[in-house]
Order: structure tokens, then sequence, then C-alpha cells
């Protein structure tokens, strides 16, 4: 993880250090410039979204007795005479999904300790991670040289060609994906939330940060948020289209960054 930042922000701290700014205090000033972004940001938008989260744990009940509502009435009146059977292939899919119920419980209980053991891990991840980061930072050109010491020097130049383009490409991938999915949460939360979207904020920040999982993330934000939307709304039409629209919006967006 250190490295990763450590990547990251390496050009920004080349370019300070080219404009005659030492490198070690280039380093220190960017992580603690990152480190207070990341700070703020916290600061701003967890607890509203932590609450967001838990308020939806507690109506998840009622939101689903609500939205299964909505689904069997428009079911019956879409398909007339042919409901019942639907009804009951339905039925026992969910019975079968229950009788499953109690074997993922187990096995998530099981995991628990392994979980609790990891949280020491995390917690001395969130210590170490910026040392190695700073350290890193500080040391990349020596770094670079070490390695470059090690090419058999026969092929070094074609080694450093290939060495580059790798690096643009993976560079490019990783700082890209990085403001593409703090560009989307951002862009999720903000409309979700101007619409009115219970939750909308909780929705549309986990949207955007697990953008970066193809399709995957931005159709687990598109249906919860849509069914959010189907409570909230119906029978109305529209606010639930809108939502829909923000997030059509938001995969043209993805596709244009």
């Amino acid at each position: 993880a250190g490295l990763v930042i450590a990547y990251f922000l390496n050009p920004v701290v080349d370019r300070l250090s080219a404009a005659g700014l030492p490198r070690g205090v280039s380093t220190v000033l960017l992580l603690l410039l990152t480190t207070a972004a990341l700070g703020l940001a916290v600061f701003i938008l967890a607890p509203p979204a932590i609450e967001q989260g838990r308020l939806l744990l507690e109506a998840m009940p009622a939101q689903a007795e609500r939205l299964k509502g909505v689904l069997e009435d428009s079911a019956r009146g879409y398909l007339g005479d042919r409901y019942p059977q639907a009804q009951e292939s339905v039925n026992r899919a969910i019975a079968g999904l229950t009788d499953a119920l109690p074997a993922l419980a187990g096995t998530i209980a099981q995991s628990l300790w392994s979980q609790g053991m990891a949280a020491f891990n995390f917690l001395s991840l969130m210590l170490v991670t910026p040392l190695v980061a700073f350290y890193a930072l500080l040391d990349w050109p020596k770094i670079l040289a070490k390695v470059d010491s090690w090419l058999p020097r026969s092929n070094a130049d074609q080694i450093r060609m290939l060495a580059r383009e790798i690096d643009q490409r993976v560079s490019a991938f990783i700082r890209g994906q990085g403001v593409v999915c703090l560009v989307l949460a951002a862009f999720y939360a903000i409309s979700l939330s101007l619409l009115g979207l219970r939750y909308g904020l909780l929705v549309g920040l986990l949207t955007g940060l697990f953008s970066f999982i193809p399709f995957a993330g931005w159709a687990m934000g598109l249906i919860t948020a849509t069914g959010l939307a189907v409570v909230q709304h119906w029978p109305e039409i529209t606010p639930i289209l809108m939502v829909v629209g923000v997030f059509l919006a938001g995969q043209a967006l993805d596709a244009s960054l």
C-alpha cells in the first residue's frame, strides 16, 4: 500500500524537486497535504454517510416489505391469470435461499474471529503505510538507480525502454482510475442528494468508489438506488426515471473520462 501511494505521488514530488524544492521537503509537504485532504473529506462525509447507513439498516425490513408489495401489485396487474404460477416459482426460489441462509450464517460466524484479528493488522497497516510511503518517495531515485544497476549491460537500453512504456501504461491506469472513482463518487453523491433520494449520499459514494470494478459497481448502485426510489416515490414514475437518468449520465461520464 505504501509503495502504491508513493508510485501515485512520485510525479508530483519530481516536479516540486525540479522546481528547486528539496526532495525531503517536497515529500513531507505532499504527504501532509494528502493526509489533510483525506482527513477533511472523512470529517465532512463520514458522519452523514455513517448515519445514513445506520438508518438504512434500521429501515431495511420495512423498505423490503414495501418494495415487495409494489412488485407484487405490478406483477399481478401485468401477468393477470399467470400470476399465481409465477408467485409459486418465486416462493420456491426464496425458500431455497432461506434454507441456504443458516449455512451462510455459520460461515460468517466462523470468519468473525479472523476478521477480529484482522482489525489489529489493519491498524498496524494504517500506522506503517505512511512511513513506507514517505521513505519510498524520499528514496525513489535511489531505488530506480539500484534496480538499473542490476540490468545486464548488453540489454540495458532495451529493458529501460520497455520499463518506461510499462510505467506509462500502468501509471495512466492507476492515477486515471483513481481520479475517475473520485469524480464519479462526487457526481453520484451530489446528484442523488439533490434529487432527494433517501440514503443518496451513501449510495452515491459507494457507487463511485466501487466503479473501478467494470460495470459491477455501476450496476450495484443502479439497482440499489432504483429500489430505494421505487419504495420512496411509487406510484410516481418521474422521480424514479430521474434516478435512472443520473446513473445513465454517470455511465456516459465514466466513458468520457
